[in-house]
Parts: C-alpha cells; sequence; structure tokens
C-alpha cells in the first residue's frame, strides 16, 4: 500500500507566535485503502543522517489534539497529516533537509523536502526539538487545532 500514496506539501499555513507547522498530504494512485492511526515520521540532514527529533501525538498550538480513527481514501482521495516544531530560541544545532513518512507496519511512503522556515533540531531536551504529530485526517483543516 505504501507504493500507492504519493506525498506532496502543503501549502504555507500562518503559524501561532514561535511556531513552524508543515502539511503533508498523501493521494491515493493506487486502490482503495485504509489509514489507522499516526504516521511514522523521520527526519535527515543534508548527508542523510537522522535527526532524533522527540515525537508527540497530544496535539499542540498548531497540530490536533483529537485520536486517530480508521480512514477510508478512494483512488484518487486523498489524507493530511500535519507536523509542528517550536522554534529554537538557543539557535539551530541541525538543519532538517527531509521529512520521511512511513505507515505504521507498512514501510516508507516517501519523503519531502522540509521548508526552510525554522525547521532544524534543537538539542537534546529543548522544547523545539519536540515534533507534534497529528493523525491522519480526511481534510487539512481537521489535522489543524480548530480555535
Amino acid at each position: 500500500m505504501p507504493s500507492h500514496l504519493r506525498l506532496s506539501v502543503g501549502s504555507n499555513l500562518s503559524p501561532a507566535t514561535g511556531q513552524n507547522p508543515e502539511a503533508i498530504r498523501l493521494t491515493n494512485a493506487g486502490s482503495r485503502c485504509v489509514l489507522d492511526g499516526y504516521p511514522l515520521i523521520q527526519f535527515a540532514d543534508a548527508d542523510g543522517v537522522a535527526i532524533p527529533f522527540a515525537l508527540s501525538q497530544t496535539g499542540d498550538q498548531m497540530v490536533t489534539g483529537t485520536s486517530a480513527h480508521p480512514m477510508v481514501i478512494e483512488r484518487g482521495g486523498s489524507a493530511w497529516i500535519v507536523l509542528n516544531k517550536y522554534r529554537c530560541d538557543l539557535g539551530d544545532r541541525t538543519a532538517v533537509e527531509t521529512i520521511e513518512v512511513r505507515l505504521p507496519g507498512a514501510g516508507a511512503v516517501g519523503a519531502v523536502a522540509a521548508r526552510d522556515s525554522g525547521w532544524a533540531y534543537c538539542g537534546s531536551g529543548d522544547p523545539g526539538s519536540t515534533v507534534h504529530v497529528s493523525p491522519f485526517e480526511p481534510r487539512l483543516l481537521a489535522a489543524l487545532r480548530q480555535h
């Protein structure tokens, strides 16, 4: 199933102060499939070295805090995820080059290039080194925190 999904970066989101949200769209080019849970996300620098962000599924200022639920995607349909991290107040340690999306138990879907706007690792224990991840959602608005 991962081979039937295509990744693309969504349009720029208007962030809350200090936030760096990223929307990623998964479009189904194959037969009907079901996504359930949260994507597994891996980050890499320009040399392909993994960056050890802590991942959270609790939601934050930009990412929904709703629980994951099964979602059917028909051929040609899409699912959305939103990632968000806080800025590095003490300076960037490692810039993120790519964001890889994996399905639980099914392998990698692919990777997208990170935008230059604040996607960097801040160091262990820094609030900016935690990335909040939404569950798979049918619409971008559903993956965002509703104020």
